[in-house]
């Protein structure tokens, strides 16, 4: 899909005025001269534009919210034909609630970010300030309510699990279609009749919607399937910090097992510590071949989602003694869960040799001389975090030519 946030946006025409408005449009919005400055300035005087052109494009936005809005419902809405029928888990739907709210959320903001680049410089401050509060309405005010009684409604039989899962996010987007064309129709469209140059301001907006259309139902589309993985993962190996800002899957039983459900296992080579490591292979069970190949289609960092490590330390010379004296495997056995959560069981020599790489691939002392096991601890973590972030997530498994198997 790429990044979202670069996709041009189409022009849209705005119906052929029917009383001319002088440069108003055509020089960054400040036409209408001293009324206008008046009108920035708090003074009384109104500029000068035709009200009728304004009302259609006014209405053409309104109806532009609703189709970005049943966009992003049919991005989730063909996902959920994609996917397989899973049995019901345990309070299934206060999982599929928590995670489906955060894959609305997260393109909500994706979406808004897109709207907002493709402001031209023409637009005003108060036409940018009404984009973001329609992105504001649809995610607070509809967006939370509506999967709540969507899914916390649903009946819960295992073959309606999948369907009430994907309906609950369509049924809240839907939701928000509403609520979002209410509030542009009550409150957005009258900051844009107070800016100084209502038809430019509002042509504006209008195109950066479009901009936004045609980029939400990939976006909503690549959120949901990570939520379905987290869905898949939670109900499987449960939840940590459950009801906090770092709620998500508890990975902690699981180290060294990449075969959970919706979790992305990665098997690594590691070599010198100095040196990225090398993915070998990949798993994810809980999909069908359609959903892993989306995946394996993205940056593994674009999912939001668990990440299990395993693999086995390939000792650099300096290293080869320590091995060979200790008989230790230098198994690498680590991972992160979609909040960023970090579990590590790595053997002795692997931690040793994670240690090396958070210092740049330079042997650490241990002993009397060296860190305390707290700090050597900190150190294995922060290795860990640095090669999921840096060296494993901005990869796709299709360019390096890994099969993602299930």
């Amino acid at each position: 899909m790429g990044d979202l946030a670069q996709q041009q946006a189409p022009v849209v025409q705005p119906p052929a005025p029917e009383v001319t408005t002088g440069a108003a449009s055509t020089q960054g919005g400040r036409g209408n001269g001293a009324a206008q400055d008046a009108l920035l300035a708090g003074g009384a005087a109104a500029p000068n534009y035709d009200q009728r052109e304004f009302d259609r494009i006014c209405l053409t936005i309104s109806n532009k919210y609703t189709q970005l809005l049943l966009e992003r419902a049919a991005g989730v809405e063909e996902l959920r034909q994609d996917a397989g029928v899973e049995d019901a888990p345990p309070a299934w739907q206060s999982i599929a609630i928590a995670v489906g709210m955060i894959a609305l959320s997260a393109a909500s903001a994706g979406i808004g970010t897109v709207v907002a680049g493709a402001i031209v410089a023409t637009t005003t401050k108060i036409a940018a300030q009404a984009a973001t509060e329609m992105v504001k309405v649809a995610t607070e005010e509809a967006l939370k309510t509506g999967l709540t009684a969507a899914i916390g409604g649903a009946a819960g039989p295992a073959t309606n699990v999948k369907d009430s899962f994907f309906r609950g996010q369509s049924d809240a987007l839907r939701n928000a279609s509403a609520k979002t064309q209410d509030a542009f129709t009550l409150r957005g469209s009258k900051a844009l009749e107070t800016s100084a140059d209502p038809i430019g301001a509002a042509t504006n907006l209008l195109n950066a919607l479009e901009a936004g259309r045609t980029a939400s139902k990939g976006k909503q589309r690549l959120e949901t399937l990570g939520s379905w993985c987290n869905f898949l993962a939670r109900a499987e190996s449960g939840t940590d910090r459950q009801g906090t800002e770092h709620e998500g899957t508890a990975l902690g039983g699981q180290m060294g097992d990449t075969s959970g459900k919706g979790v992305l296992g990665v098997r690594i080579e590691a070599t010198s510590p100095s040196r990225p490591v090398t993915i070998v292979g990949a798993e994810i069970e809980g999909l069908n071949e359609t959903l892993r190949g989306q995946i394996a289609s993205q940056s593994i960092g674009s999912l939001h989602m668990s990440v299990n490590i395993v693999g086995l330390v390939n000792p650099a010379g300096w290293l080869e003694w320590f091995f060979n004296s200790r008989s230790d495997d230098g198994r690498l056995r680590f991972g992160m869960n979609e909040s960023g959560t970090l579990w590590n069981d790595s053997s002795y020599g692997a931690n040793r040799w994670l240690h090396s790489k958070s210092s740049g691939g330079q042997p650490q002392i241990w002993g009397e001389d060296g860190p305390s096991k707290q700090d050597l601890d900190a150190m294995s973590m922060q290795a860990a975090r640095q090669i999921i972030d840096r060296e494993i997530k901005p990869k796709t498994l299709t360019q390096l030519g890994v099969e993602l198997g299930g």
